[in-house]
């Protein structure tokens, strides 16, 4: 995973703009957050079994993956899994483009509701989260909302 932000207002492209923020490798770092009540409803969720593992061989790109996991059979159950990338205000304040590149493989298409990544963007109080989702079980097959 790997999350790249620049200052300038061009268009997005498929590389980092000179000068600007890039955060490479994000799968790698240590100081996940990671919590499942607080992914429900008013951050009160039922109780789910997740985990998640870093360094995986296989399936990867890199031969470093990371593994999440969302099993159980608690109904409408839900895993969160955050890493804070910066806390300098400053920088934060100058960030406008973000490009969001990720890859995943699942196994089983029916065992999930939805897919979904974020990035967040906290300022002076406010926040901005730019997300997509991959709505597993819509009536017109697998797609990204």
């Amino acid at each position: 995973m790997k999350v790249g932000t620049t200052t300038s207002s061009s268009s997005a492209s498929d590389t980092v703009t000179s000068g600007a923020s890039k955060f490479s490798n994000i799968d790698h770092m240590t100081g996940w957050f990671d919590c499942d009540g607080c992914a429900g409803k008013n951050l009160r969720g039922p109780s789910a079994s997740y985990w998640m593992k870093q360094w995986v061989s296989s399936p990867s790109l890199d031969g470093k993956a990371i593994q999440f996991h969302l099993g159980g059979s608690t109904p409408y159950a839900n895993a969160l899994w955050s890493k804070q990338l910066t806390s300098d205000g400053t920088k934060i304040r100058s960030m406008r483009q973000f490009i969001f590149d990720i890859y995943f493989y699942y196994k089983n298409s029916h065992a999930a509701q939805g897919i979904e990544f974020n990035v967040g963007q906290y300022i002076d109080g406010y926040g901005y989260v730019y997300g997509m989702q991959c709505n597993m079980r819509s009536g017109s097959g697998p797609h990204w909302e």
